[in-house]
């Protein structure tokens, strides 16, 4: 009775295993659904969007100089000694006192020295100091203006980060949509030729005189030889899915596939076209340009010192101490001061000079920079521009190929049937076809990968000329 029970517990845990395994599904990934998850799970793009939080902060505050400074500050205190002042002794000369007839000649008065309490021992001094900046000779202006452009360089960094991670992304999506394409070649030709050994197999042990050894171990040998194509398929398929499923925050156990977004249109825009939207849309060429702004601020910031810094200033100071006497007093214990004050530096041991240049230099330098970059960009849209063309004429005729490659083998197979042709050729029509057909799925992945290449470098979702 125990083991019966056992035996129906198992039975119920296989049965459910089995049910929960043919429950599991293998989801299929759009290209779009590919790069809205790469976006959403990258941490090179969430690193970039922190440096735009960032660089916004640093604006704010470099914004924040065109508003007053107002500052509290309290100090209670107390010291070991009240606050004295000591009158040294003095001696008072008393003029001679002259009433007519009678003069009086009075003594000299000593006055001793005294000591005299000014405040009490603990102190409470607090106040409030304002500051408002009239003119810095372009300072504050020329500060902001760096942390703008620098804000616009973390913006272009991020797009850079994200044009780069979107063509890797098409680049190994197109890669598993050949290695999938090229698995089902190779498996289909491999049925075809598993069906067509067993033919020849049953014509050679039956004695038949249109089929020998030769033309036996010929067909099995061609197969062995698309089996082991069909292992470095798989391996390749395996790597191109593994990349996908780690650019996309998929986990590696999930099983994935791809559904098919081949395109065959080819480029609408002109070489100029491409060139002018590439030097308007690169994230890096519009890097470069604010860094140059940033350094032609920075230069400004330093001539700003050629000129005096203006500002006016207020101050309320109270003081509050227990002896009412001294310098604690009614008047002294609530003061106000106002009034306007000037910073003009003299010399600096050429400080100020030498920053400019500095920043002159650096100027001159992005400007290579830019020439240089722009010189490359147009060699780099040129070349797949080119590209483009020639992956156009090989979609073309290997699409004409393969679909002459298709009707061969047929035509081929069926005299093969009908003893009607050798087995070689059969054999070298299936070989056609198969090769036909993947160099079709080739061209159609170099176009992909050519377009995605294009869009990187134009930096547009689109390459044409519309972004």
């Amino acid at each position: 009775m125990i083991n019966n029970n056992r035996i129906k517990v198992l039975s119920i845990i296989l049965i459910t295993i089995s049910l929960f395994a043919q429950e599991k599904t293998i989801r299929v990934y759009t290209l779009e659904e590919c790069l809205k998850s790469a976006i959403e799970n990258n941490i090179s793009l969430k690193i970039s969007a922190k440096d735009m939080v960032i660089s916004q902060a640093q604006l704010r505050q470099a914004q924040s100089a065109n508003y007053p400074s107002v500052e509290l500050n309290s100090v209670l205190s107390t010291q070991d000694e009240y606050l004295n002042f000591v009158q040294p002794a003095m001696k008072f000369q008393v003029p001679e006192i002259n009433l007519g007839m009678l003069n009086f000649n009075m003594p000299p008065i000593d006055v001793p020295a005294q000591e005299i309490k000014l405040a009490d021992k603990t102190n409470l001094m607090t106040s409030i100091d304002i500051l408002y900046p009239l003119f810095t000779g372009g300072k504050i202006s020329s500060v902001i203006e760096q942390a703008e452009n620098n804000v616009m360089v973390a913006k272009y960094s991020a797009r850079n980060s994200e044009n780069e991670l979107i063509y890797n992304t098409k680049k190994v999506f197109y890669a598993c949509l050949l290695t999938k394409e090229l698995g089902n070649i190779a498996s289909q030709t491999i049925e075809r030729m598993r069906a067509t050994l067993r033919i020849t197999e049953n014509l050679y042990l039956s004695g038949s005189e249109s089929v020998n050894k030769i033309d036996y171990l010929k067909n099995k040998m061609f197969l062995e030889t698309l089996q082991a194509m069909v292992s470095e398929i798989r391996a390749n398929k395996e790597i191109a899915f593994n990349g996908l499923k780690f650019l996309t925050g998929v986990d590696l156990s999930d099983e994935i596939d791809v559904a098919p977004t081949q395109r065959e249109d080819s480029l609408s825009a002109t070489f100029h076209e491409l060139v002018n939207e590439a030097f308007r849309s690169n994230p890096l060429i519009n890097k470069l340009h604010h860094a140059r702004l940033i350094y032609g601020s920075r230069a400004d910031e330093a001539r700003s010192e050629y000129y005096p810094s203006i500002g006016l200033f207020a101050k309320y100071q109270r003081m509050d101490n227990s002896y009412q006497y001294g310098l604690a007093t009614k008047e002294n214990n609530n003061l106000w001061i106002a009034g306007i004050g000037l910073r003009m530096p003299i010399f600096n041991g050429f400080l100020t000079s030498n920053r400019i240049q500095e920043a002159e230099f650096e100027i001159q330098k992005i400007e290579l920079q830019e020439k240089y970059y722009r010189d490359a960009l147009m060699l780099q849209v040129k070349e797949i521009h080119d590209k483009m063309d020639i992956a156009m004429q090989k979609i073309l005729h290997s699409r004409k190929a393969r679909d002459i490659a298709i009707e061969n083998r047929e035509l081929s197979e069926r005299a093969y049937q009908n003893d009607l042709a050798p087995i070689e050729e059969f054999i070298q029509s299936q070989f056609i076809e198969s090769f036909a057909r993947a160099s079709y799925e080739y061209s159609l992945y170099e176009r992909n990968e050519l377009m995605a290449r294009l869009e990187k470098t134009l930096g547009t979702s689109y390459a044409g000329i519309e972004e």
